[in-house]
């Protein structure tokens, strides 16, 4: 069946932000008196939302400080130190071309994706932003997608969701949408192959164009 839809998330999928997370996670760290995490550790716990994040470095007790002092520092910290990954401009380009709607399906706060896509000036490309914080409950639950097949009126078959987790696989999987997992986030490619997804490419450069 012809694809009309295709869903993408963000961190680790289209872009980049790894440092600035890092870099914002740890000021957090600090401010809140805790030991500077190994970036490796911060980048494995990326993907559950923020308060997913948050639990991984800080007490429940903490958790709303520690969101508040994050947010307030990536705010500001994001300008050039993100970037998009390779292959995603081109595929954006490719898919709008071909008069696709293209959608954002993101576990961040609605106000830090909109400003990441504001940044790489990529607002054009998309025609629905839609983040965890919006639904019910973030993924790797499926309301997420749910709602953006509701949104545009899209059946299950004619969408496609494009992640970089374990959990994006599980997400698309319970939404019954085909699922492509590019391993370029916070999962490794063991992770990734252990929930089936649809499709496992190595790059965005490598989607396949019998897809759309």
């Amino acid at each position: 069946m012809t694809k009309k839809l295709f869903i993408f998330d963000l961190d680790g999928t289209l872009i980049n932000a790894y440092p600035a997370i890092v870099e914002s996670m740890n000021y957090t760290l600090r401010r809140m008196n805790h030991p500077e995490a190994e970036p490796e550790r911060i980048i494995r716990s990326v993907g559950m939302g923020n308060d997913g994040l948050f639990k991984k470095f800080f007490s429940d007790r903490e958790v709303p400080e520690a969101r508040q002092i994050y947010r307030e520092h990536h705010r500001v910290n994001l300008s050039g130190k993100i970037s998009l990954l390779p292959g995603a401009l081109a595929l954006l380009r490719n898919l709008k071309a071909k008069g696709k709607l293209l959608a954002v399906a993101s576990n961040r706060p609605a106000e830090t994706a909109s400003l990441l896509i504001k940044i790489l000036e990529i607002e054009v490309y998309f025609d629905r932003v839609l983040t965890g914080e919006e639904v019910s409950q973030p993924k790797p639950a499926p309301d997420i997608l749910i709602a953006l097949l509701d949104y545009f009126q899209v059946s299950r078959e004619e969408a496609v969701y494009v992640g970089d987790m374990d959990i994006d696989a599980e997400t698309g999987a319970a939404a019954g949408v085909k699922t492509v997992i590019v391993v370029t986030g916070s999962s490794t490619r063991e992770e990734i192959e252990a929930v089936k997804p649809g499709l496992i490419i190595d790059s965005l450069e490598d989607f396949p164009e019998d897809w759309y």
